[in-house]
């Protein structure tokens, strides 16, 4: 006999015998156990013991409460619990205000209580599948050779043979493609790509696609989707720009996911670095990066809900244990006390979160990783009673430690860390970006000293010449432009659209303006397409029409990746305004000083003039000067744009010019006059003028002396941190070189100090001067005192001698040169071989994303009282598979898509009616299961077969609003608390709070929104009118063969395409007499008309109809 079939034989005759075995005994565990949590915890447990009678554990049970114990081992019939059960005991009754036990549940602990009331609460004694190192067991030869692949398809044809199924046939080819394109790329297959497999008629040709499509990038984006979901990831969310939960930037994590699994790398890895990549890795920006997976939890206003969310969700997701569930109490069913909830918790006490900057060239955008590092060394953790902070039991310190059941202690050792992860401005590009922003400040103070030289020339000049008559020039920031250029005059005639490009909104021409009519707090976009300079002059005149609140129509430029410059006017009722603004991806900072309150009125024009010179803008309204600021972030290149925000606007008369040569702006004042500069007399602005210089001399005093300590300081950093640590006497000398640099720069910045007090003082005597009241006067005695005070540092300053072996300050902040090694120590626990959960736990959720059902059906869940799995041995042999191929999940793909099982058919047979009786739920797999898509997936597949989708990769999350006119992946756009695409949230987008496994669900806005809503109707157009360019003629049965192709990866069979010319020739009809249509006054407003020739219309009606088709959103 084949040596296979005997140990399959075996393997049988071993688990029947111990089948029956456990059908005779009682098991506490399995059997009582379950019965006491769901009757009897609520009123006798750790957490309320009424009678004082605890039934919570066997220990617990044989001491009784205030009546004795309430069980005897060995006799049932004196054991109070059993009496009471049984209603023997009048005065009392259980379990209380519910059901009573059912006659064999009170059978089994009779049972258990007449065999002794064997068992154990011990952790170590407790048997259960979970707990156990996997083991690969060589699975027995399947009968039918053809299941005989691999490891996978022996144990699938063991479980159809014995619960008597018959497995269905392998799926066509183009079935096989399609589903192993949406699996690993999350978008179907080209019709190109489609008949390139279908000609490959090799025996490799199914493993050479998969190796293909493990290649491409879109696997880490469709994959990575996925372990976000399991790994709850968040962008940050909050009120307006305040952050409450998660982070900002926490989108380099999810890059990294998606980086991570393109690269292979291993899950183990991967786990290592998330919990503790901080400690694994202290210098890689990629491990830092994936420490947004704690980053994430993180909460403002609650430290122990953040913890008590790390913890929860790092049990389930990692060792599929709900960890979480014995915070107040024991848990109910595994074997972790409320004692090892909190060792868990002392893990990650120690632990929060900070900004790292990116380790790499200068960051133009100012962007940086958030990541976590132990701050709280010295944190201690106590248990709280019944899981309250507020009543923590202090007479214990609670170490770091692992629940008791796994019997292993937490090697935890401290990690000493390198000088870049302690002192972040010790590393190069920290350094870099240092001397960046001291050159920027330095050209910003340069600018601003030619600016007020301009202003003092002019205005010497308007002294000698004494022109009054020239009252107009005075109202001017610049004298008389040598060579402006016009780069763009539009006085709207038409709409050119070489010229404009609509984003989003309801832009047209009327009475010779360009108007927004669109209401609805949603920004509604128009760009500029022609190149703006870097330095400019802008005049439009605006008109705010109509809105709700806000009421704002404004411009942005320097549009570039997620970032722009801009400027608005509001008739907001709370305080009409005008106000400059500064975006950095989905956060808009609104400047305080660039808020000004305005008469802004409905129906009212505005005529704006905007000047830009470097970083510093001025605005005129209505002829009259209005603000100045200097804009923070360095300027970028970019196009501009003009938008509305909840409100009608009107933009008419736009004139964009090069900025004058010889152009002098104003510059920003601190408490300046709301009144023009030009409305004081010319000996007062001639006075202020000439203390403007002054300042703006002393301004660059300063910024000319910080370079020079920014070098110093630079040289100190790297002496000290990176080269001459083993030379104390040059360190010394580079310190005290650094410090006197310091402090000249801080002499010089008391002196520009006072002199800036001084223009206040001298600005005030003026305003007292023009009007003499006691608010004027209070001004002026302010500034009197701020100058005094700043006089008296600058001359403290003065006299201070340099003293040796002081320090000078650091380039931002420093931290603990030491980590707990806490999250490092459990992380390697967690991806230690010895650990049987984790394997398990990531294989499940692999298979449950390839199948659209678990091997365990409880994800997260793998405890007492979780489900079985339907595959025990399956679920070992790739748990070990995984481990022993260096965590590979692409060798696991490449396992399970190369397996027969796999590539099954999902539609019925003949013998599935005896399959289904048998199985009804395909828990033993006898064919593929066919799911819906994601909603991710959905999307990005209709913008994929339309040919539009941006698979530009990376960067800041995009604007969720923006999901029906930005086509970049779904994966990038911003999932938060309240902020999520409204598409994808009709389609079970999974939740940012938690979602290890999505649940579908059929709601009629489901339909509506793949027939109705701007995406669907939009590609509809763009896809009719691509296929029709391909066509000489109007030929309707290519049309039709081709949308079928491209849109469901298959030709329509002869009653589909004959029902289809059917339909557009229906359609062609109804279209040419439009007047007997039904109208509809609203609808989703799509940027694309629908074509005026009928049966081209007819035509984009049937890519609609087809896209709603239940085989595309389908993955079969």
């Amino acid at each position: 006999m084949n040596r296979l079939v005997i140990i399959f034989w075996i393997c049988m005759v071993s688990w029947i015998g111990s089948a029956m075995h456990a059908q005779d005994a009682v098991d506490y565990l399995r059997d009582i156990k379950p019965i006491m949590v769901a009757k009897c915890f609520k009123c006798h447990s750790q957490l309320e013991a009424e009678g004082e009678l605890r039934l919570d554990s066997i220990a617990a049970m044989l001491t009784g409460g205030v009546r004795g114990p309430a069980i005897v081992k060995g006799n049932s019939q004196t054991s109070l619990l059993i009496r009471v059960l049984r209603d023997e005991e009048e005065d009392l009754l259980m379990p209380a205000g519910g059901p009573p036990l059912k006659s064999q549940q009170i059978d089994l602990i009779v049972k258990w209580i007449d065999d002794g009331a064997i068992g154990s609460d011990d952790a170590a004694s407790i048997e259960h599948w979970a707990y156990d190192k996997p083991v690969a067991i060589l699975a027995p030869q399947s009968k039918d050779g053809k299941w005989n692949t691999n490891e996978i398809d022996r144990w699938i044809s063991a479980g159809h043979s014995q619960h008597g199924l018959q497995p269905t046939t392998t799926a066509d080819r183009r079935t096989l493609i399609r589903r192993a394109y949406l699996d690993l790329k999350g978008i179907p297959p080209t019709v190109s790509q489609v008949e390139q497999f279908l000609a490959d008629q090799s025996e490799t040709a199914m493993a050479d696609l998969v190796d293909q499509l493990l290649a491409s990038d879109r696997y880490g984006e469709r994959w990575g989707r996925h372990w976000m979901d399991v790994w709850r990831y968040s962008d940050w969310s909050g009120y307006k720009a305040e952050v409450r939960n998660s982070q900002k930037h926490v989108w380099h994590w999810r890059d990294w996911i998606i980086d991570s699994l393109n690269k292979d790398k291993s899950y183990a890895t991967m786990v290592q670095h998330m919990l503790a990549g901080d400690e694994a890795a202290p210098t890689d920006p990629a491990a830092l990066s994936a420490t947004g997976y704690l980053v994430r939890s993180w909460y403002k206003f609650n430290r122990h809900t953040w913890l008590d969310k790390t913890i929860e969700h790092s049990g389930k997701a990692f060792l599929g244990l709900t960890i979480g569930c014995a915070k107040c109490h024991d848990h109910m069913y595994d074997p972790i006390s409320q004692r090892a909830y909190y060792q868990y918790r002392a893990i990650f006490e120690t632990h929060d979160v900070r900004d790292s900057i990116v380790a790499s060239s200068v960051n133009p955008l100012g962007q940086t990783i958030p990541r976590v590092f132990d701050k709280r060394l010295n944190d201690p953790t106590y248990v709280f009673l019944r899981g309250d902070d507020r009543t923590p039991k202090k007479d214990e310190v609670i170490l770091p430690g692992i629940p008791s059941l796994f019997d292993v202690p937490l090697k935890v050792e401290s990690v000493k860390l390198p000088a870049a992860a302690f002192y972040p401005g010790s590393i190069d590009s920290a350094q870099q970006q240092d001397r960046v922003r001291a050159e920027n400040e330095l050209a910003s103070a340069t600018s601003q000293l030619k600016s007020a030289e301009g202003s003092l020339q002019k205005l010497m000049q308007e002294k000698v010449t004494e022109d009054n008559k020239d009252e107009e020039r005075e109202k001017e920031p610049l004298v008389a432009a040598k060579k402006q250029v016009v780069v763009l005059q539009d006085d709207f005639e038409e709409l050119d659209n070489q010229r404009w490009k609509i984003i989003d909104g309801d832009w047209n021409i009327k009475d010779g303006a360009l108007v927004q009519n669109e209401l609805g707090e949603q920004v509604r976009r128009i760009e500029l397409q022609t190149e703006l300079p870097q330095d400019f002059e802008l005049t439009v005149d605006v008109t705010i029409r109509g809105g709700e609140k806000w009421k704002s129509v404004g411009f942005d430029f320097d549009k570039e990746a997620g970032r722009c410059l801009g400027f608005y006017v509001s008739a907001y009722a709370g305080g009409p305004k005008s106000q400059f603004t500064e975006r950095d991806g989905a956060a808009v900072v609104y400047r305080k000083d660039g808020t000004l309150p305005q008469n802004i009125k409905l129906n009212e024009k505005i005529s704006i003039r905007f000047l830009i010179q470097g970083q510093l803008a001025n605005v005129y309204l209505n002829g009259e000067f209005a603000q100045a600021l200097s804009f923070a972030p360095v300027r970028a290149k970019g196009p501009l744009q003009f938008w509305t925000f909840d409100s009608q606007g009107t933009i008419d008369s736009l004139k964009i010019s090069t900025l004058a040569a010889d152009a002098i702006l104003e510059l920003p004042k601190s408490g300046a006059p709301k009144e023009s500069p030009n409305s004081l007399p010319l000996a007062d602005r001639l006075a202020s003028a000439e203390h403007a210089v002054k300042i703006a001399k002393l301004a660059l005093d300063v910024k000319q002396q910080q370079i020079i300590f920014v070098a110093t300081r630079t040289a100190a950093d790297t002496a000290k941190f990176r080269e001459l640590r083993s030379s104390s006497d040059g360190i010394v000398e580079l310190n005290q070189t650094a410090f006197s640099a310091e402090q000249t720069m801080k002499r010089l910045q008391a002196t520009h100090e006072e002199g800036v007090a001084q223009a206040a003082v001298t600005a005030a005597e003026a305003r007292v001067a023009t009007a003499d009241n006691e608010a004027n006067k209070k001004k002026l005695n302010n500034a009197i005192q701020a100058a005094k005070t700043a006089k008296e540092k600058a001359a403290k300053l003065s006299k201070e001698e340099m003293a040796v072996g002081a320090a000078y300050s650091s380039l931002g902040p420093t931290y603990p040169q030491t980590s707990s090694g806490r999250r490092l120590a459990f992380a390697n626990w967690i991806i230690s071989r010895d650990n049987p959960l984790t394997a398990r736990v990531a294989i499940n959720h692999i298979w449950l994303r390839h199948f659209g059902k678990a091997l365990v059906p409880s994800v997260f869940d793998f405890g007492l009282n979780g489900q079985a799995p339907s595959h025990p041995e399956l679920l070992d042999y790739l748990a070990v598979e995984l481990m022993e191929n260096n965590w590979s999940m692409k060798h696991v793909h490449r396992l399970i898509m190369n397996s027969r099982v796999y590539q099954m058919r999902s539609s019925a047979e003949s013998e599935s009616v005896r399959n289904k009786q048998q199985d009804p739920k395909n828990k033993f797999l006898w064919r593929m299961n066919s799911r819906r898509m994601e909603a991710e997936v959905l999307r990005d597949s209709v913008l994929h077969v339309s040919r539009v989708l941006d698979f530009k990769m990376g960067g800041p999350e995009i604007p969720f609003a923006d999901g029906m006119t930005n086509y970049r992946r779904s994966v990038y756009f911003q999932t938060a608390y309240e902020k999520q695409m409204t598409f994808l949230q009709l389609f079970d987008v999974a939740s940012p709070e938690e979602c290890y496994e999505r649940k579908d669900s059929i709601i009629p806005q489901q339909a509506l929104a793949m027939a109705n809503s701007p995406l669907a109707k939009r590609q509809s157009r763009v896809l009719a009118a691509s296929i029709i360019q391909q066509l000489d003629d109007k030929d309707i049965p290519r049309f039709i063969q081709m949308g079928f192709d491209q849109i469901l990866g298959r030709p329509p069979s002869k009653r589909e395409l004959a029902a289809c010319q059917t339909f557009i020739n229906q359609q062609t009809e109804k279209l040419s007499n439009p007047d007997v249509l039904t109208k509809f006054d609203s609808g989703a407003e799509v940027d694309i008309a629908a074509a005026e020739d009928p049966q081209i219309r007819a035509c984009e009606n049937l890519v609609l109809v087809l896209l709603n088709h239940n085989e595309f959103i389908t993955i079969r």
